[in-house]
């Protein structure tokens, strides 16, 4: 999973995952990474833009 604001180079980092064989998901909100964390099968690696409330970054890696 992609998170962050900044679209350009989100989708640039989800491109290249997706480019080399991973299944990439994108989310712009924090509600909405929140939920896919919590989902039956949670992503095995979050890249967050931490331009982005870095707080609330840290808070969701706990």
């Amino acid at each position: 999973m992609v998170l962050g604001r900044s679209i350009r180079l989100m989708e640039g980092v989800a491109d290249l995952l997706q480019v080399v064989g991973y299944p990439v998901e994108v989310s712009s909100s924090w509600a909405e990474t929140e939920y896919a964390m919590h989902d039956a099968s949670p992503p095995d690696l979050v890249i967050v833009d931490l331009s982005s409330a870095a707080a609330d970054a840290y808070a969701l890696a706990k």
